[in-house]
């Protein structure tokens, strides 16, 4: 590209302030672990499953290299790890500017978080370049120069987003491990499942050489401003770059484009497969916080359930349990003096039973719990259990309550005593919480059941 060629459009750009293909494959799945990868060039604890790619020089050279990538993800990185071959390491030389540490031995990651593989690089497409001695480079598909066309591949540098990358020389080669944030490539989608569009490369120089000049987009602005100046602006002698790169013994080749990338649309499609664990997915949702209190709330709820139903079927036992102690005489009915028959034990056959209900009804005012009543009628509690189950269905507690609100609501009928009065006689010391039992047993207020009150 001449650099006249880009001037005004550069310039009407600044004056303006814009900013702004399928392979026919099946998308291959890009594996999620568990546990983080170190990174520090050593591939070791790449023990977990993840995807691997071989790739060769796609043309016969005298010294073919190869590498093997792998890619995985976890919930915050997309992991990359590079294993080179290559008999002759030549670093970028001293001095380059970052974007052009391809002009040594160096791997790049592409990346589009979207998956959309556009025809330009744009602002959802990453460059990622580590040098073989360690340096690294993040570029970004740039929206002025895609819509302007001012630049093949239209990116820039930008800082870092967080990238972690290390890089190790070993016999015949180098090893590169790179760590991209996952929430800087997605633009805050979720990674379970995302389609992204990737490709990785490879920079293979077999000489060192001094610096090749590459048009910069500090170029093309400075440029802009001298044609806004009236200044006469040169246009861009001698050879291409890339073409002066070739020369000097630079081979490039990506997995997706042979020795031309950058280009979106050939990029290939990857799925993010697997997913963290449902907490993790929640935590990451709806951060940590908020994932805590609607832990505890539903925790909460779940158990006021809980005490709630059992609240409700005790109720009914007991509900039950009078029924059969004492059977409700039919509408209109005289009420018969009470007798041994008519209090609805005379069928029970247990002694146990016999001598827990007598005692219960003798201290109705007293506190009495299950453990004590199984005391007084001399046998354990677990077969105290058992025989009230056997014969009234009801365990130690329901037949206390149940008794107690039989006798208050018997007390209740005759009109002689007050509701705190019989709240006392039953043995509740607050005739409001009384009240409320009555009310959740027989579907009325104590005061109701008073004649002449209803």
């Amino acid at each position: 590209m001449h650099l006249r060629s880009g001037v005004c459009l550069v310039a009407m750009a600044i004056l303006a302030g814009v900013h702004g293909a399928a392979m026919g494959e099946e998308p291959p799945t890009v594996p999620y672990r568990r546990t983080t990868i170190r990174i520090d060039g050593d591939l070791g604890d790449w023990a977990e499953p993840f995807v691997t790619i071989d790739l060769r020089e796609p043309e016969p050279a005298p010294d073919p290299n190869t590498v093997r990538v792998h890619l995985a993800w976890d919930r915050e990185w997309l992991y990359t790890a590079f294993d080179v071959t290559d008999g002759r390491l030549v670093p970028p030389p001293d001095g380059v500017h970052p974007a052009g540490l391809y002009q040594g031995d160096s791997v790049e990651l592409y990346v589009d978080g979207r998956g959309n593989r556009s025809a330009m690089m744009d602002a959802d497409d990453f460059q990622f370049l580590v040098a073989c001695d360690g340096r690294s480079a993040t570029l970004q598909g740039d929206p002025i120069l895609a819509r302007l066309k001012i630049l093949e591949v239209p990116k820039v540098e930008r800082p870092s987003p967080g990238i972690r990358s290390a890089v190790r020389i070993r016999n015949g080669g180098y090893t590169v491990e790179m760590a991209v944030p996952l929430a800087s490539i997605l633009a805050g989608r979720s990674p379970h499942r995302a389609v992204i569009a990737y490709d990785v490369a490879v920079n293979d120089w077999d000489r060192r050489h001094p610096a090749v000049g590459d048009v910069t987009l500090d170029d093309l602005i400075e440029a802009a401003r001298s044609e806004l100046r009236g200044e006469e602006v040169p246009g861009e002698e001698g050879p291409d770059p890339f073409e002066k790169a070739r020369t000097l013994g630079y081979l490039p080749w990506s997995l997706c484009n042979g020795r031309d990338f950058g280009h979106p649309a050939t990029w290939r499609l990857a799925t993010l497969s697997g997913s963290p664990p449902w907490p993790e997915r929640l935590t990451d949702r709806f951060g940590v916080a908020r994932t805590i209190g609607a832990a505890v709330l539903a925790t909460a709820v779940a158990w006021l359930a809980l005490l709630t139903l059992q609240e409700i079927r005790h109720r009914r036992r007991v509900r039950a349990l009078l029924e059969r102690l004492e059977p409700r005489p039919a509408p209109g009915a005289v009420r018969a003096p009470e007798t041994p028959s008519s209090t609805g034990t005379d069928a029970i056959r247990d002694p146990v039973v016999r001598k827990a209900v007598a005692l219960v009804r003798e201290q109705l005012g007293e506190p009495l719990g299950p453990g004590e009543l199984a005391t007084a009628v001399h046998v354990s509690l677990r077969t105290l259990q058992r025989a009230l189950d056997r014969e009234l269905h009801c365990t130690p507690r329901e037949l206390i309550v149940g008794s107690k609100m039989r006798a208050a609501r018997e007390m209740l009928a005759s009109g002689e005593y007050r509701v705190n009065e019989v709240a006392t006689r039953v043995g509740f010391a607050d005739p409001a919480h009384f009240s409320r039992r009555y009310k959740a047993y027989f579907g009325e207020s104590p005061s109701r059941a008073i004649p002449g009150r209803s």
